[in-house]
């Protein structure tokens, strides 16, 4: 998807790049620790075939999301959602 702002075309990735480009990382991660999608998904207690849907489509609910990371040890660092800007105050108008 391309945009523009200011003038200045931008491209921005659609929700479905998005979810496929978390499905690709969190396989990734799996990979790398030798887990098949069976002992992976026996791991994060989700069905093999939702796994394996999940790898293919990028589509899962939160909830199970929220369990692959915490398994693959990435939950404490996950930043998806920071945390609101204390605002200040705005100073009272002059008299």
């Amino acid at each position: 998807m391309i945009t523009e702002r200011d003038g200045v075309r931008l491209a921005m990735r659609s929700i479905s790049e998005h979810r496929m480009e978390i499905a690709h990382r969190i396989r990734a991660h799996r990979i790398a620790r030798g887990w098949t999608q069976r002992e992976f998904a026996t791991r994060t207690a989700i069905a093999f075939d939702t796994y394996a849907h999940f790898e293919r489509t990028g589509k899962c609910s939160l909830d199970r999301l929220l369990r692959m990371l915490d398994i693959l040890g990435l939950l404490p660092s996950m930043e998806l959602v920071p945390a609101p800007v204390q605002r200040t105050a705005a100073p009272p108008p002059s008299a």
